[in-house]
């Protein structure tokens, strides 16, 4: 690709949301177009996905996918982790009521379904599980939406999370999960 070949961003205006965390701001998730030829560029993730879900749905293929986000959550100022429990604690959920009741209500207004968020077993680790969509395009947008959610929401809270896919070399590391889906319809 050339500086000739720039691209260019279409907004998916069925994407918008207000930033609950920045209320005088706003998100668009965009596709890239090729300048030259006016379609979706090949580089575009988001214009693949799309063409991949409907060629599929026209085959009489469903498509449904859940997700899991691991993140590790760490106090701002001293860059220690928020605790060092086990896996699935209820004592670090209980101290970190804030910041996940926050995170719960952040996502609400952005219609983002969170099924729930739990510890893991790294230090300061915890799982977001979102909820299960048969839209995979809604789902990456809410993906994106729901990981600059958490580091807002950790931000505001004195708290920094990070994705990172290994944090401690002698723990777990963090992941996201996909739980896919495929299923017939109309195929009598």
């Amino acid at each position: 690709m050339t500086a000739e070949q720039t691209l260019t961003l279409a907004p998916d205006l069925s994407s918008l949301r207000i930033l609950p965390y920045a209320p005088r701001s706003a998100v668009v998730i965009s596709n890239l177009y090729d300048r030259t030829t006016g379609a979706v560029s090949d580089l575009c993730c988001r214009g693949l996905l799309q063409r991949v879900v409907k060629e599929a749905y026209s085959s009489g293929i469903g498509l449904g996918i859940g997700t899991e986000l691991e993140f590790s959550l760490f106090v701002a100022k001293t860059s220690q982790p928020v605790d060092y429990t086990n896996f699935a604690s209820t004592t670090i959920l209980n101290r970190q009521e804030d910041f996940i009741s926050d995170l719960y209500d952040q996502l609400a207004q952005q219609e983002i379904e969170i099924e729930q968020v739990h510890a893991e077993s790294a230090p300061g680790q915890f799982e977001v599980v979102m909820h299960y969509s048969d839209d995979p395009v809604e789902l990456a947008d809410n993906v994106v939406l729901t990981r600059e959610t958490v580091i807002n929401v950790a931000h505001a809270h004195g708290l920094k999370a990070v994705f990172l896919p290994k944090v401690f070399p002698s723990a777990a590391g963090n992941g996201s999960k996909l739980s896919p889906c495929v299923y017939g319809f109309g195929l009598v």
